[in-house]
């Protein structure tokens, strides 16, 4: 019986095809690298939805049953230079508004402004709350009608059914409030390590 060869071809390629091959290569790599590490541009609107958590807590109110305690409403001659108009509290959010009084023999006379209230600890854990503060949200104050803008919260810390005083002050040029002012402050109080919320908002209309 004869001997079953099997022939194999050689297939043979040049240099100049591998070394096309590898740059080929190379230049996908770098191409499809540069695309990773490059920034991404995404043109739109971004609507974030901001819901911090509230504080448990109350404001109390005062004698005449209402949340705020004003000075400045009159002056020491009994000229009246604000009116309270409305009160608003839900949740953890109270709102004031006030209204220039209007009287032309006393439009020229800037009023020291004061606001207070007290913000109860009702927390039915017994938390304490540490770490008070206020922080300026959102502001309108056209013409500057107010000047010497202050908001602060004292203690910094309260125990369970204690309370705290926040406290706004400004001078106001009541000549110069035209249309509404507004200062929108966050009242923030860590609880069991988590900062919580209380919000408050001062309008002043013309």
């Amino acid at each position: 019986m004869g001997k079953k060869y099997s022939l194999k071809r050689k297939h043979t390629m040049s240099t100049l095809a591998i070394i096309l091959i590898v740059l080929a290569f190379l230049v996908v790599m770098n191409v499809g690298y540069s695309l990773w590490s490059s920034k991404l541009n995404i043109s739109g609107t971004v609507t974030l939805d901001f819901d911090p958590p509230a504080i448990e807590a109350s404001v109390i109110p005062n004698a005449d049953n209402r949340y705020v305690n004003v000075s400045g409403l009159t002056n020491d001659s009994g000229t009246e230079l604000f009116d309270l108009v409305s009160e608003e509290y839900k949740k953890n959010e109270l709102v004031t508004t006030l209204r220039v009084h209007k009287n032309s023999l006393s439009d020229w006379i800037s009023s020291d402004l004061m606001v207070n209230f007290s913000l109860k600890n009702t927390s039915k854990n017994g938390y304490v709350y540490t770490d008070g503060k206020v922080s300026q949200l959102e502001v309108s104050n056209p013409g500057e009608a107010l000047k010497k803008v202050s908001a602060t919260v004292v203690p910094a810390t309260i125990s369970a059914n204690q309370s705290s005083v926040f406290n706004f002050s400004a001078s106001v040029n009541r000549s110069e409030v035209k249309g509404s002012a507004y200062y929108k402050y966050a009242i923030t109080y860590k609880v069991n390590g988590v900062e919580r919320y209380f919000f408050y908002t001062i309008k002043i209309l013309e």
